[in-house]
């Protein structure tokens, strides 16, 4: 199993085949896909991918950036969303 930071243009085909397996909402995946990974006004997401050894995506997490604005300055910082895990790679313990 590897982590790998996914690079949106080259792994899309990845990333949306992995949310159609795993994903409750499998309706309109490319356009989530380009609103919120691409499209992001606060900036482009960062995506991590676990790899298996058959080299398919088993595994994802996001970071979405997002501007916050305490006591009238504004900060980026980041939203962490998509965390899913294919069922064949999770454990109960």
């Amino acid at each position: 199993m590897n982590i790998i930071k996914a690079e949106l243009a080259h792994h899309k085909k990845e990333i949306l085949a992995f949310w159609k397996r795993t994903s409750p909402y499998d309706t309109e995946l490319d356009e989530k896909f380009a609103w919120m990974y691409e499209n992001n006004p606060a900036g482009v997401a960062h995506v991590w991918l676990a790899i298996d050894d058959q080299l398919e995506v088993v595994g994802m997490s996001a970071l979405f950036p997002r501007r916050f604005r305490v006591e009238g300055t504004i900060f980026l910082g980041g939203i962490m969303g998509d965390l899913l895990v294919d069922r064949r790679h999770r454990n109960i313990i």
